[in-house]
């Protein structure tokens, strides 16, 4: 009882205390704050005008975007370097790695020559009083010419160029130092060569406190890399959405549509490459049987002419016909032959220097395929680093190291495949014995006749075979075309 007498006094007391505060008045807690009324117009004002301040001297920035369709060489309709010995037993399966090309599209190697080509290097900046504006195409000032010395290239060069309307002179001023050039001459400067011209349609403008800003090709490539990123648009789709941000609208547009043509040409460049390595292996191989194929033509012309023979007997014409599905199969073999014993005397010719092999001989063996395939792919990434990287990178040293561990292996797999065809020629070899009882039953002047003739045969089908192979090999190389769409 006590507790309870004890709690409801403390209630009382409590309701009490409350009836006693104050309702809270709006106004006069109003009028408290507007003491301070100088103060919150001050933080109003320093907000504006920092708001003011940043949209004044703050470059605005862009951003473009394209969407490329990546293919591969099954669905782009082109006869790919792997399929051109396709009748032999080759066989290539390639699909195209989105991962693996949004790399490449991103890489400074494409990057490089896209600055190159439009001369991002080079930049026209109007100097004002609030902030500079990069002019880009809009620039009056062309670089026709910058030699930098070894001793400042990677650095960026900067000076102001000034000159009255239809002038054909410039004053260019550099480290306090102020030259008189004539638009079109060589100016020497403690940093290098120099030519400028008036960009065609500016002559009548009045070009003042422009700064020139001349950049490393590389420099300037990474830094518009660091503004680009590159996406799949879907998990199961080869659509690359590509973005780039930029202080210059125009400029955002031109590089990615220039950055997509020049992917294409370094993937038709690649494919070249490849494609005129095979036809030059393949006419080495023409040059060859097309001496041996005279000498035994010239044999059967000559044996004939001694002989007096015109044309063989009904049962040497039926012999014959047996004799050239014989042929047929030693045909083969011996195309197949012919290829490795090309790539292994290409490979082993010079073990110092690496050249681009002719995908085409796997020869029923996808292990060698893949070989001769992984091999072109790392000999032009290590071209594609070395361009970018330098010769002396410890990257390069590792990729041509690869590149000997894989021609060793691509030489064993040779050796083993030619032992193999070995025993194959052997086995067909074997029924020469057939067709020589069979022959014995013809006269020694139409036997003579009909084994010339086989020798001719074997080499004129193998001649033929290279011939049409040629042929295809150059169609492709005319007609190459790259493994992308731009689709927006």
């Amino acid at each position: 009882m006590n507790n309870t007498s004890s709690f409801s006094s403390t209630q009382e007391k409590v309701f009490n205390e409350k009836a006693q505060q104050k309702p809270i008045n709006i106004g006069q807690l109003f009028r408290g704050y507007l003491n301070y009324w100088t103060w919150f117009l001050v933080t109003f004002a320093i907000g504006l005008i920092g708001a003011f301040l940043y949209i004044k001297y703050t470059d605005p920035v862009y951003s473009s975007s394209v969407k490329v369709l990546i293919t591969d060489d099954k669905t782009s309709g082109q006869l790919s370097e792997t399929s051109v010995f396709e009748d032999l037993g080759i066989s290539s399966k390639r699909e195209q790695n989105t991962e693996n090309e949004i790399e490449i599209l991103r890489s400074t190697f494409i990057m490089q020559e896209v600055v190159q080509k439009l001369g991002l290097q080079y930049k026209n900046i109007q100097k004002g009083s609030v902030r500079d504006v990069d002019l880009y195409k809009e620039g009056p000032i062309q670089v026709l010419l910058w030699q930098p010395k070894d001793t400042i290239k990677g650095q960026k060069i900067v000076f102001l160029v000034n000159s009255q309307p239809n002038e054909k002179t410039y004053s260019l001023t550099r480290n306090n130092t102020k030259y008189l050039v004539k638009f079109g001459d060589a100016i020497n400067l403690p940093e290098g060569k120099l030519i400028l011209v008036r960009r065609p349609g500016t002559e009548g403008y009045v070009i003042q406190d422009m700064i020139v800003d001349i950049s490393d090709v590389r420099s300037a490539a990474v830094g518009f890399i660091k503004k680009l990123t590159a996406s799949v648009v879907g998990k199961k789709s080869t659509v690359l959405k590509i973005d780039l941000t930029d202080i210059h609208p125009l400029r955002s547009r031109d590089i990615l549509n220039e950055m997509v043509l020049v992917y294409d040409a370094s993937q038709v460049a690649d494919k070249n490459r490849v494609m005129k390595n095979t036809l030059a292996f393949i006419d080495e191989r023409i040059l060859i049987l097309s001496g041996e194929l005279g000498k035994v033509e010239g044999d059967v012309e000559q044996y004939k002419s001694n002989n007096q023979i015109t044309s063989l007997s009904a049962e040497g014409e039926l012999m014959m016909q047996e004799v050239n599905l014989y042929n047929k199969s030693l045909t083969e073999a011996a195309v197949q032959n012919e290829i490795l014993t090309g790539i292994n005397d290409l490979l082993r010719k010079n073990p110092e220097k690496f050249e681009f092999v002719p995908t085409n001989a796997g020869i029923t063996n996808l292990v060698l395929t893949g070989l001769l395939q992984s091999f072109n792919e790392l000999l032009i990434e290590r071209d594609r680093a070395k361009a970018t990287l330098g010769p002396n990178n410890p990257t390069i040293s590792m990729m041509e190291s690869q590149l000997s561990n894989l021609r060793l292996n691509i030489l064993s797999n040779i050796g083993s495949l030619q032992r193999d065809l070995l025993v194959t020629t052997n086995n067909l070899k074997r029924k020469e014995q057939y067709f020589s009882n069979r022959l014995g039953s013809l006269p020694r002047q139409e036997r003579e006749l009909i084994e010339i003739q086989r020798q001719q045969g074997i080499k004129q089908n193998l001649y033929l075979y290279l011939l049409q192979k040629r042929e295809e090999t150059a169609l492709n190389l005319a007609v190459a075309v790259g493994n992308n769409r731009v689709i927006e």
